[in-house]
């Protein structure tokens, strides 16, 4: 099964990929305005231009909790969809999904 994580047909971390380098990841943008609606908690993970902000998802959840996040897009995409309860517009969030490395493109 390992094999068809080639193909992204399998997870990363159910194919001997956790400590790889070789995972994906997700960025939230979100505007300055929504920046200062988040948790204080949340705050401290936005970091960038003063007019948008970044949160990188695998640096806080190592920060927060001490652990990877699993890297798939659906859960980066569940992460970044709880960020619109706090969002006043649509346009206050932007996700951005940075997949892994391949070897060959098919």
């Amino acid at each position: 099964m390992p094999l068809f994580n080639f193909f992204d047909l399998w997870d990363s971390y159910l194919s001997h990929n956790l400590y790889s380098g070789n995972t994906s990841n997700g960025i939230i943008y979100v505007s300055e305005n929504l920046q200062t609606r988040l948790p204080e908690a949340i705050q401290p993970f936005s970091i960038g231009e003063s007019d948008q902000k970044r949160i990188n998802i695998k640096y806080w959840c190592m920060q927060e909790l001490g652990v990877p996040a699993y890297p798939e897009k659906r859960n980066f995409k569940a992460i970044s969809r709880s960020f619109y309860n706090y969002a006043t517009d649509s346009s206050d969030v932007y996700f951005m999904y940075v997949p892994k490395l391949k070897l060959i493109n098919l």
